[in-house]
């Protein structure tokens, strides 16, 4: 048996209030939302329904979502993937789907559809949306479709491009929000820092030191502008460079760096300056960078 429900965000009752009901009577929540900008007080029971083993909710990383806001959600255990999703050609696409299935526990299940995200302005209808809830038996073939599209987002979301960082993509780590912020373009960086290395290590700790291993253990993932990640950069002498070092253990550092010199040879210090410097070989040049400020 099948139930439909058209809910508008103008309507006397608001999208909050109305999933607030949905959420008191679920026994577990899955969703897929493209931005999240709301902490998580502001819905009754909403995280701690997502804490329960089968629930889980996909959000993508792109502004306006809200990390801080997510990681309200995470400090009471709710399960939550972050879509970052990186193609082979250094793009991040946007997840833009947004539903939500509750498991009523009865065997029945509400699937729900819409324009709104998870923020405030959609939920309690500052913004013009709609939201079509469809009550359904939860093995119905539209139910089952929409788990397995779920499933597919949730992998998109563990996998981050190539599976190239294995702790980061998984579920949202509090131990990660600068790391977040940063790929998201958010982070306070204080002043501005135009040119962004991020690299793959074996270590970033030995990366940091320069050590030889990790001069010649090491990939370049982009070059690129922290204002406009998806155009290709190139690296200039004499300015300020932020290097993302990550390995492939999770583990995750950000440094300044300025390009020192550049050398046909491998040399672990300027001559002239007496300046200890560290020398990393990109794309057949070699660039010895002079460690500036440690960010994180």
């Amino acid at each position: 048996m099948e139930m439909e429900e058209f809910l508008q965000s103008k309507n006397e009752k608001s999208i909050k209030e109305r999933m607030e009901c949905s959420i008191e009577k679920c026994v577990s929540i899955k969703g897929a939302v493209a931005f999240w900008s709301i902490n998580a007080p502001f819905i009754s029971g909403l995280a701690e329904k997502l804490a329960l083993n089968n629930s889980y909710m996909c959000v993508d990383i792109h502004e306006p979502t809200n990390i801080d806001s997510l990681n309200s959600l995470i400090e009471r255990n709710a399960n939550i993937y972050l879509f970052m999703y990186r193609k082979d050609n250094g793009k991040y696409p946007l997840m833009h789907a947004k539903f939500i299935l509750f498991d009523l526990g009865n065997g029945q299940v509400e699937i729900w559809l819409g324009s709104q995200n998870i923020t405030k302005q959609a939920l309690e209808g500052e913004n013009i949306e709609s939201t079509v809830i469809i009550t359904t038996d939860k093995d119905s073939v539209l139910y089952r479709k929409m788990v397995d599209y779920l499933g597919t987002v949730k992998r998109y979301c563990e996998e981050v491009g190539g599976n190239l960082y294995k702790k980061i993509g998984k579920k949202f780590n509090s131990e990660y929000v600068d790391f977040y912020k940063m790929l998201q373009g958010s982070f306070d960086f204080q002043e501005k820092t135009h040119q962004v290395m991020d690299v793959i290590c074996a270590d970033v700790e030995e990366f940091q030191k320069g050590t030889e291993d990790s001069v010649n253990n090491y990939t370049i993932i982009a070059i690129y502008n922290n204002k406009n990640p998806n155009k290709k950069t190139s690296i200039d002498k004499n300015k300020e460079l932020l290097i993302r070092a990550l390995d492939r253990n999770g583990s995750v550092c950000c440094y300044k760096f300025k390009i020192h010199s550049f050398f046909d040879e491998l040399s672990p210090m300027d001559t002239q300056t007496g300046t200890i410097v560290t020398t990393y070989r990109i794309k057949e040049k070699t660039y010895t960078i002079n460690h500036y400020t440690k960010i994180m």
